[in-house]
């Protein structure tokens, strides 16, 4: 069900959304990162059932706290973030100010 790599795909993966992150205009376009969570929010509900169920199935955990936490995750980790940077999206110098 889920691709078993090892510590040199997982430093490849990291090396290639650095290198993204860096390459593009990306980190300095809120709006752009909101829109880009906020399609990860919907891929993400549109899986809930699936990804609770895997959660419970993989570690044993009673289907109420896998729900739980799928859902936690999803509003903390996804949704919540791209609210704030599409309030934030005014400011075009958010950004440019962290890279000082």
């Amino acid at each position: 069900m889920f691709y078993d790599g090892g510590a040199d795909e997982a430093q490849a993966a990291v090396d290639a959304a650095a290198h993204c992150f860096e390459a593009s205009p990306w980190r300095w376009v809120p709006m752009t990162r909101a829109t880009a969570l906020s399609h990860l929010a919907d891929a993400f509900d549109s899986r809930l059932d699936g990804l609770v169920a895997s959660l419970f199935r993989e570690n044993g955990k009673p289907r109420r706290e896998a729900d739980y936490e799928v859902h936690h995750t999803c509003a903390l980790c996804v949704s919540r973030p791209a609210s704030l940077f599409r309030t934030s999206a005014a400011s075009p110098t958010l950004g440019r100010a962290c890279r000082t």
